[in-house]
């Protein structure tokens, strides 16, 4: 059996080690790869095997014929061995770790609003959930056009946010929030840190003010 792991959204630093499973000190047989991999300077991704699946190919297995319009497109390529040492040299891995202590710090006070209902992730990237009830986990009247909203004036604050995709007609599934997400870059300082959650803060207030 192959474990297969999706690092499209955790790997390159963004959980504060270069992918997700090291904080489990887990080594997958396949590794999907995208976003991060090149800081969206150029679209690219790529499927990483372990030396074992690896192997036969090597040696110069030839029956397997696979491949892509765009495989192997060397501007990609150059942008994601660019962003490997610019991770290293600048010790960004440690900056993820050292700003995700001042992002969580925040949690309880995020938590306090009436609209939060989960403050959750890692490293610097951190997910809210917004619902109009904590208790009945009761959605917000699709006439509010709630997220519509939420977008607006928190680019009125000057965040621009991780959509949900829910959208102004798409109906909450499980009855779920809408999921904000905060996924600063891995080079934020701390006062920077401070200033984007005390705009997210501020942003929340006014619209609490008009959904509830």
């Amino acid at each position: 059996m192959l474990l297969i792991t999706d690092e499209v959204v955790t790997g390159f630093g963004r959980t504060g080690e270069w992918f997700a499973m090291d904080h489990y000190d887990v080594v997958p047989d396949i590794m999907t790869l995208a976003k991060g991999i090149a800081s969206s300077y150029i679209p690219f991704g790529a499927v990483a095997v372990s030396a074992e699946l690896n192997a036969p190919f090597e040696a110069g297995e030839t029956h397997f014929v696979h491949g892509f319009t765009n495989g192997g497109h060397p501007l990609g390529c150059a942008a994601g061995c660019e962003l490997i040492e610019i991770i290293r040299d600048e010790n960004l891995l440690e900056n993820c770790r050292k700003q995700s202590e001042v992002l969580f710090s925040y949690k309880e006070k995020l938590l306090a609003h009436p609209t939060v209902k989960d403050v959750r992730g890692w490293g610097l990237m951190m997910v809210l959930e917004l619902i109009k009830d904590k208790e009945t986990l009761e959605f917000f009247d699709e006439s509010l056009q709630a997220e519509k909203l939420y977008s607006a004036i928190t680019l009125k604050h000057g965040l621009v946010m991780y959509g949900s995709l829910y959208g102004p007609r798409r109906q909450a599934a499980f009855k779920r929030g809408i999921p904000s997400w905060l996924s600063p870059p891995l080079t934020i300082t701390s006062d920077e840190m401070h200033d984007m959650v005390g705009r997210l803060d501020s942003a929340l207030t006014e619209w609490e003010s008009i959904v509830l």
